[in-house]
């Protein structure tokens, strides 16, 4: 599937940093991506156990995870959608061809 992203949203991206794109991740990438990130979560978690908190470092028990640079440590298709077509799409689009 080719990503078509809008002058407004290549606008907004260039002034603010970010645009919203809809519908644009399949169903089985999703469900693939909620996957790996239920299971970081779940590691996160368990450090904080160990740690006897409910705050790692910017992360706060069931409110908000950082889990950032983990692509590595991951089991499922999250290399595969990373470095995938979608997502080399969007960055020719916004950042241009040598993205």
């Amino acid at each position: 599937m080719t990503v078509t992203i809008t002058a407004q949203q290549l606008q907004q991206f260039h002034q603010e940093g970010y645009f919203l794109l809809e519908r644009v991740i399949s169903d089985t990438d999703l469900a693939a991506l909620r996957d790996e990130l239920d299971r970081f979560i779940a590691k996160t978690e368990a450090a904080m156990d160990v740690s006897g908190t409910d705050e790692f470092g910017l992360s706060r028990r069931g409110k908000r995870y950082f889990i950032g640079n983990r692509h590595a440590e991951a089991e499922g298709r999250l290399d595969a959608f990373l470095f995938g077509d979608t997502v080399a799409d969007i960055c020719r689009a916004t950042i241009g061809d040598d993205a």
